[in-house]
């Protein structure tokens, strides 16, 4: 009898666990669609006003993210800024 109720208990906690598994990706689902219903309403958030990017803007069409001066990548899509290190005064090293 003992171990039908250890049984029992250790079924009860393996199904609670999956339970607020499940009920936790549910809830981080329906808070990402709310994020993404907002957004689409009312558009992205502004950019902070805090350190602004000058000097380099994406070349690629769909992308056109403004960069810090120095940026050697794009910081929203990764392609780079610039042709090679040599026009920016580098050295190649190995």
């Amino acid at each position: 009898m003992g171990t039908t109720i250890l049984t029992i208990i250790v079924a009860i906690a393996v199904l609670a666990g999956a339970a607020l598994l499940f009920g936790g990706w549910v809830l981080w689902s329906i808070l990402r669609l709310a994020g993404r219903v907002i957004t689409a309403v009312l558009g992205p958030l502004p950019v902070s006003r805090g350190r602004r990017a000058t000097g380099l803007r994406c070349s690629r069409p769909n992308c056109g993210a403004p960069n810090p001066a120095r940026a050697r990548f794009c910081r929203r899509c990764g392609a780079p800024l610039r042709e090679g290190r040599e026009r920016l005064g580098w050295a190649a090293t190995l």
